[in-house]
């Protein structure tokens, strides 16, 4: 069976035109039909190798094939794997071959290290594949799915039940990223996730209750924000998704939890004022657009805020809601908060109506936490955003001794899911 793939080229050598693909045929060829022979220089063949946590490119320096790009030579596409490819012109490409129709278990491996079990795998079959990796056979591998896309210049996410991968559908012939979790992972692709059937039920799985877009420059990236009910079950913490960077033009979005950050992120509905900072970087442009979008499911009692710090405003967020504002850096992680409200929830100890601060002589007096437990947390932000100081607050404690360079700074006072917040002119 012949099998056709249009490959879209790429306008200049940097931009983000480049695509993941995955072969939906057995022993596959690289040779001649995706890399000529010898390969072309102004054509790029990669795969992702996870033990070295780097790109593999199918040619060397000098030109030649690089026979360390498999294992044992093996010029062939291996069934189930993602390849990384750009091309200075439009193409069509034939997968030629026994097409793929059975449950396939892919190449997945698990190495310490800063990219410790991101492997970029792929759909084998001639037709789109429904990403719900949460029903598949699987050891130590999370619930998530990333998709790259050229035009937004990010990846598109999934969880198994919500995202911003539409309908949750990995289109044939595409590469895309699973992240392994422990040693020894194992990953089966059934092909009864093979999308033939109506996906109304599916989209239906999960209400999904707020998803943000960041837009400027040309491109976008967009968040998931969910409610799974109750927040008494740690097993909803596997539907948070890991953000990867995308396009350095680009902008970035993401939910921030600490030091980790999320492109898809479970939140609590029983808690009421529950705080959720929100991290960007702004790519090449300066203005950029917030754009909000809420489901019908989408309570009258429940209320979302958005509130930038820098700008001393807090915006209701209604379905279409949109924001423009001005980044004068790089990486914005303490200048907005996302609050959610819910009148009908639990009742919790809010910091927000009983802590007060302010600083003195160059220390940080705290007023209020009398009552709390001693796991309050203290951040501190300079202007440009970057983190200078991170620590829990002792019991009792209500001055914090400083040694900051006299200027403004962000202090945020965090007690559970609630944050306190002021802008804060230290001197000497």
């Amino acid at each position: 069976m012949k099998v056709e793939k249009f490959i879209a080229k790429y306008q200049l050598a940097n931009d983000a035109n480049y695509h993941i693909i995955s072969s939906p045929v057995n022993a596959q060829n690289i040779q001649p039909e995706f890399v000529t022979d010898p390969p072309d220089s102004s054509t790029d063949f990669y795969c992702w190798d996870e033990p070295s946590a780097q790109w593999l490119n199918s040619k060397t320096t000098t030109g030649s094939w690089n026979t360390q790009f498999q294992p044992g030579d093996d010029r062939t596409f291996e069934p189930g794997r993602g390849y990384l490819t750009a091309y200075p012109a439009d193409v069509i490409r034939n997968f030629s071959g026994a097409i793929s129709n059975s449950d396939l278990e892919v190449p997945v491996t698990f190495t310490s290290g800063d990219f410790a079990g991101y492997n970029l795998v792929g759909n084998p079959y001639v037709s789109s594949l429904l990403a719900d990796i949460h029903n598949w056979t699987k050891i130590n591998v999370q619930n998530a799915v990333w998709v790259w896309d050229p035009v937004s210049g990010n990846y598109k996410t999934w969880n198994g039940l919500t995202g911003t991968l539409t309908a949750g559908i990995i289109p044939a012939m595409q590469g895309f990223y699973i992240k392994a979790s422990g040693p020894l992972p194992t990953l089966v692709i059934p092909a009864s996730s093979r999308a033939h059937h109506d996906q109304a039920a599916y989209k239906t799985a999960i209400p999904l209750v707020l998803k943000i877009s960041l837009s400027g420059g040309g491109y976008y990236d967009e968040s998931v924000l969910f409610m799974s009910g109750s927040h008494s079950d740690p097993g909803d913490t596997l539907f948070n998704v890991m953000k990867i960077m995308g396009f350095r033009d680009a902008p970035q979005l993401y939910f921030r939890e600490r030091s980790t950050i999320f492109s898809i992120f479970r939140a609590d509905t029983l808690f009421e004022n529950q705080v959720i900072p929100i991290g960007i970087q702004k790519g090449r442009a300066d203005t950029l657009k917030f754009e909000f979008s809420v489901t019908d499911t989408f309570s009258g009692k429940d209320s979302f805020y958005l509130e930038d710090r820098i700008e001393g405003k807090s915006i209701e967020l209604k379905e279409g809601t949109v924001y423009e504002f001005v980044s004068s850096q790089p990486c914005e992680n303490a200048r907005f908060l996302l609050r959610y409200k819910n009148v009908t929830g639990t009742h919790t100890q809010s910091i927000l109506n009983t802590v007060r601060i302010y600083s003195e002589k160059g220390e940080l007096r705290i007023v209020g936490l009398e009552d709390f437990t001693g796991c309050e947390m203290l951040e501190i932000f300079d202007m440009a955003g970057r983190r200078v100081l991170e620590r829990l607050i002792p019991p009792g404690n209500t001055r914090v001794c400083l040694n900051l360079v006299p200027a403004y700074y962000l202090v945020c006072v965090s007690a559970g899911k609630a944050i306190v917040s002021k802008k804060l002119l230290f001197i000497k």
